[in-house]
């Protein structure tokens, strides 16, 4: 599994070997990737929109733990799925004070049968989401969308986020 290297924390100049104005993509190597990483797939990616901003748009993190397995408990998944886009966010020189839109997307059937009769909103999705952006983010409450989908790009994966964040210089 070879990954590219993460930019030192994004400082608005031109990395290396990319073209100035343009999206850089990377994948931060403080984050698990699961599944392996493929060459037309990125995690992050930096978008110049002004001299002096950048957009950041981190791909669906997951619950996935450093040994590659996934918690059987979807909030535990959330929560390593949060600390995920937190890593991304650094590498890109963001934190989580920047996010402008976050996406949750849960799995509606799970096999959990307390879970799968409750509507996706009350799975305690909201508290882990909560308690992160209170103990990381500064109270700071971005607008978010919820989507119940039927899988994820794994059968163990309960949960997944995306978000875009603005970062000016």
């Amino acid at each position: 599994m070879t990954r590219e290297p993460s930019p030192p924390p994004f400082d608005f100049n031109t990395p290396s070997g990319v073209e100035h104005g343009k999206p850089h993509a990377f994948d931060p190597s403080t984050v698990v990737v699961d599944p392996s990483p493929i060459p037309s797939y990125r995690q992050v990616c930096v978008t110049p929109i002004k001299l002096s901003s950048k957009i950041i748009t981190v791909a669906g993190q997951s619950g996935v733990q450093s040994d590659g397995t996934f918690p059987f408990d979807i909030r535990m998944q959330a929560r390593y799925a949060h600390l995920s886009v937190h890593a991304c966010l650094k590498a890109a020189g963001a934190t989580l004070r920047d996010i402008i839109h976050v996406r949750h997307y849960i799995v509606i059937k799970t096999g959990n049968a307390i879970d799968d009769v409750t509507d996706i909103g009350g799975r305690g999705l909201t508290e882990v989401w909560r308690c992160f952006m209170d103990g990381e983010g500064g109270d700071h409450r971005p607008p978010s969308t919820v989507i119940g989908v039927a899988s994820l790009s794994k059968e163990e994966m309960l949960y997944e986020c995306e978000v875009m964040a603005l970062v000016h210089a």
